[in-house]
């Protein structure tokens, strides 16, 4: 496929490879192109040749032909004949090949962080001649390899071209491991690896496997209306429960089983202004059926100065012994 004609045209406006330029990744080198007007090159651009009222009958003629010879291929590979198959599909390809089916030209579009190299690289098939002999599912798959293709359609433009287009994954969150800091989307998979401390304003994620669960958590926190925005470190703790750390500073310690239900419960309750202005420390929801405060309260005096005034170092929404820390 070294000879085969490239086109390639970005398909997400508004959005440009440089809004991650922190990830360690190669440059491009190719500009993008405007995503209605794909750029084609210049063996694409060339008009076809006209074709005689005999060369089309041939032509005609040629395309029966290879599709007799396919389906035969095909009754072969349901009547059991697997010896023959083979060389035969090899046959049907060179036959397309000759009489005009060659694959000359690939269009890419909708790609924008994936590079048109690594593309392409993935949609080679040497030993394919024609668009009959190649294997759309195999490409398809190895497209979806990449890190950020999450998947690929891809169309056969008769008599000799196909067209490829790549649906990607958008950036979710921002996943802080042992290894490094990586871009992750909402299913826990890595984009790509991060340098610096880079604010992309998304959602903080920490611990172990915390990437794994961090779109499960998230649209746990969204079901409430402004409460993910409050939140500005989310915590996996020894990879069975989540402790949120909101922009306050209050950090609410979320049960192993049904955060949700400790969590609709926290904000019915009083006791969620005070977390949510920063007057405790610690708001404790693992014990089912209780709210738990912990820390010191802040009060403003009369000339609007910021003072401490010890407060019990904990308080009980209910009457229980909290659990050990889990």
């Amino acid at each position: 496929m070294n000879a085969i004609g490239r086109s390639t045209g970005r398909g997400h406006p508004g959005r440009t490879a440089s809004a991650f330029q922190t990830a360690e990744s190669s440059p491009r080198t190719r500009p993008a192109s405007p995503p209605d007007r794909p750029s084609r090159s210049a063996f694409s651009q060339a008009p076809p040749p006209r074709r005689s009222v005999l060369g089309s009958w041939t032509l005609g003629f040629a395309l029966v032909a290879v599709v007799g010879v396919g389906a035969a291929v095909l009754l072969s590979h349901a009547g059991g004949i697997g010896k023959t198959a083979a060389p035969v599909q090899v046959g049907v390809d060179r036959m397309a090949a000759l009489v005009g089916f060659r694959l000359a030209q690939i269009e890419l579009t909708g790609h924008v962080q994936t590079a048109d190299d690594n593309a392409f690289k993935a949609l080679s098939q040497p030993a394919a001649l024609s668009l009959f002999g190649y294997d759309t599912q195999l490409a398809r798959a190895r497209l979806r390899k990449l890190p950020w293709v999450r998947d690929a359609r891809l169309v056969r433009r008769w008599p000799d071209g196909l067209r490829v287009h790549i649906v990607e994954r958008r950036p979710f969150a921002v996943w802080d491991g042992k290894r490094g800091r990586y871009l992750i989307d909402a299913t826990g998979a890595h984009l790509q690896r991060l340098r610096g401390d880079v604010d992309l304003g998304l959602p903080q994620f920490f611990g172990a496997d915390a990437d794994k669960g961090a779109g499960a958590i998230h649209r746990i926190v969204s079901r409430h209306d402004g409460l993910a925005q409050k939140i500005s470190k989310f915590t996996f703790v020894r990879g069975r429960r989540w402790r949120l750390q909101l922009r306050s500073g209050t950090v609410i310690e979320l049960p192993p089983v049904t955060p949700d239900v400790a969590l609709m419960h926290l904000l019915d309750q009083n006791a969620w202004e005070l977390a949510r202005d920063g007057f405790v420390q610690t708001v404790d929801l693992r014990v089912p059926g209780q709210i738990i405060l912990r820390g010191v309260a802040r009060t403003r005096s009369r000339m609007g100065r910021s003072s401490r005034r010890p407060a019990r170092d904990q308080h009980r929404l209910a009457h229980a012994r909290p659990r050990t820390e889990s």
